[in-house]
């Protein structure tokens, strides 16, 4: 077999002593692993799913077990330099060389690869994360009629084979490389965990006094309270007439103040209010059945679109069907959005304020919107104090969960206390806020931007070590066209023993 027989149209050229082969064509073994049914509990070998495989690397404290025969523990037993593979699903592709690890199978949506001495593991490991094998991935499973890549398809995977010695070469170099870009890697995620460390403790500081001075002359937060809950009462008699109630005859319902029992002591001139004290109106948003994902239509939000801090104003999608009520749920400036659900907790009843809106935009029904009572509460203030730990702690012990999803009410969200500052002093507050998130943002930019180049300096050196650029050849070194022949030698004497023992078995 030569190089011919692998060669595409697309495939560039390789160095000499190297040559395009198959999965299928060099590996000793591809195997589906066992159906078994996961334990927590120590009944067997640990027993190593797709959702195992994290990041490169696998928790073999988080694994589970499996009842497993000793025949069958025969059969699927990991060993060092055993390749796994994800079959199935959104992971399809990803992949886990295992090196130490305890006495463990595998299951059935993983695949194991099994390589020859002619083949170093590592060396397929790497090209593994490669963008030429990441393409073909995408290219497989487009040919396949089944969701995923089962093993025949698998076999067909196309990879550049370099002599037996160059391959610990480039191994070598890749891991020196590897070990220093990662190194770097890491220093940018920590700075990244440091600054939202410091944005937590900054948000936390405005919300509880200690951001910016006190002013004594500023109005006090009480008289503000005061002012909105007799607002209040005021729209609500005035609502009463308009239907020709007499409101001196009805009972009105204040909203409750807040338990302050528990919560820590504010400056001179701050006030305890609940959000419901607050609010103009709390409404959860249009049920829109299933939106198009295109225009024509009126936009609405994703469920998505809005994250602690934030609302994407361009994650929409669009209602074609009209509708009478749809202008009740159209959105304006400052208005506050909430999520109502989110398969995790971590983004239930996170805030964001609408900031900028230029075309006519609805919020969905797993959306709650939040109008203040007016302008003297500031939403921009309002907002970074649902990114506090005061509200998160309440919300995420409040939250109901079911069918996968996690879910926050309403009158949970009203409930909730509020610090509230003197108006002059929620200006200086979000003035204040304004210019550290700004700052915080920029530097997150540059971290982000320097992630994204580190992943392409890691695609670099893969596509350098796999066209046979990143360690000089050696010719003295045997051509890997002798490692194929060896290879597939191998496997007819074995298919050839397998014969003779059948017929001698009969």
């Amino acid at each position: 077999m030569n190089e011919s027989d692998y060669m595409a149209d697309a495939v560039e050229a390789l160095p000499p002593g190297w040559i395009w082969v198959t999965l299928g064509d060099t590996a000793q073994n591809i195997q589906y692993g066992l159906t078994e049914k996961a334990y927590w509990t120590n009944v067997g070998p640990r027993f190593l799913r797709i959702t195992d495989l994290q990041d490169r690397r696998v928790d073999w404290d988080s694994v589970p077990y499996c009842f497993c025969a000793e025949t069958d523990f025969e059969k699927y037993q990991l060993r060092a330099n055993d390749l796994l593979f994800a079959r199935t699903g959104a992971t399809t592709g990803k992949s886990y060389l295992i090196s130490d690890c305890p006495p463990s199978v595998f299951a059935s949506y993983l695949i194991r690869i099994q390589m020859p001495d002619d083949v170093d593991a590592r060396y397929l490991y790497y090209f593994f994360q490669s963008h030429d094998y990441w393409s073909q991935i995408v290219d497989l499973r487009k040919g396949s009629a089944q969701p995923g890549i089962n093993s025949s398809v698998l076999a067909k995977l196309i990879f550049p084979l370099s002599p037996l010695a160059e391959q610990a070469r480039i191994v070598e170099a890749i891991e020196a490389l590897f070990t220093r870009l990662d190194a770097g890697v890491a220093a940018l995620k920590r700075l990244r965990v440091h600054l939202r460390r410091y944005k937590a403790a900054v948000l936390k500081a405005a919300c509880e006094g200690t951001l910016v001075p006190q002013d004594p002359t500023d109005e006090p937060a009480s008289a503000l309270l005061e002012r909105i809950l007799t607002e209040r009462r005021d729209r609500w008699e005035a609502e009463q007439r308009a239907k020709g109630k007499d409101p001196r005859k009805l009972k009105y319902e204040a909203p409750a103040a807040p338990d302050v029992e528990g919560l820590p002591e504010l400056p001179e001139g701050w006030v305890w209010a609940t959000f419901d004290q607050l609010l103009l109106q709390l409404r959860n948003g249009f049920f829109a059945g299933a939106p198009s994902s295109s225009p024509p239509g009126i936009r609405i939000l994703t469920i998505g679109a809005v994250r602690p801090l934030s609302v994407d104003i361009n994650s929409v999608k669009y209602v074609r069907e009209p509708n009478d009520r749809i202008p009740e749920y159209l959105l304006h400036e400052n208005d506050l959005l909430f999520t109502r659900y989110n398969g995790s907790i971590e983004f239930v009843g996170v805030c964001g304020r609408i900031q900028r809106l230029e075309e006519e935009t609805l919020y969905p029904d797993k959306l709650i919107r939040a109008i203040l009572a007016n302008e003297e509460i500031l939403s921009e203030y309002i907002e970074y104090y649902f990114a506090t730990s005061i509200p998160r702690q309440i919300i995420e012990s409040s939250v109901v969960s079911s069918a996968g999803q996690n879910g926050i009410s309403g009158p949970t969200l009203r409930k909730i206390p509020v610090s509230l500052p003197p108006i002059n002093e929620q200006l200086r507050i979000v003035e204040e806020v304004d210019q550290v998130l700004s700052v915080v943002q920029g530097i997150e930019q540059i971290i982000d931007e320097a992630l994204h180049r580190a992943e392409r300096l890691r695609q670099a050196i893969l596509r350098e070590a796999f066209a046979g650029r990143l360690v000089p050849q050696d010719p003295a070194d045997e051509p890997a066209a002798a490692l194929l022949a060896r290879i597939q030698q191998a496997r007819g004497e074995s298919a050839a023993g397998r014969k003779r023992s059948k017929r001698g078995g009969g």
